[in-house]
């Protein structure tokens, strides 16, 4: 059966962000239908992100899982941090969701049962010299019953 309260949490924070409530309603709805959700990673060009991003290229895909973790932030209350775990390397900070993101999903990780867990990484640019490269994720709502079941 389709976490009800799942919903209502994902409506009540768009609300919280200008959303009319019938609105909000409906667009909880679909992102819990959904399920998947692409977004960029924020931030990426800060101390020595690049250079991460770069060493990460050369790993194969299945070395590399990308995480999320709320972070207590002065600048953003609802901030979500990503970090790159290299299976035997350890961990590294690569940057945040983006605030609307954010601000969605934290109300998500805040709940007990239910993650968003990082179903695909890519690390985008760097193709020439001097151009920065980014990192585009694809975040999954897990610990939800599947929708088209309960429909």
């Amino acid at each position: 059966m389709l976490d009800r309260s799942l919903v209502f949490t994902l409506a009540n924070r768009l609300c919280r962000l200008g959303v009319p409530r019938p609105d909000a309603l409906r667009r909880a709805w679909r992102m819990i239908k959904q399920k998947r959700f692409a977004t960029r990673v924020a931030g990426v060009t800060f101390g020595r992100r690049q250079e991460a991003l770069a060493r990460l290229v050369k790993y194969p895909a299945g070395a590399v899982r990308f995480r999320l973790a709320r972070e207590p932030n002065g600048f953003d209350p609802n901030a979500v941090a990503v970090y790159a775990e290299v299976a035997g390397k350890g961990r590294y900070k690569i940057g945040y969701l983006p605030r609307g993101a954010a601000a969605l999903f934290s109300a998500v990780l805040d709940r007990e049962g239910t993650a968003v867990r990082v179903a695909e990484g890519r690390v985008t640019g760097g193709r020439y010299a001097g151009w920065n490269r980014g990192l585009n994720l694809v975040l999954e709502l897990a610990g939800c019953a599947d929708v088209r079941e309960a429909a």
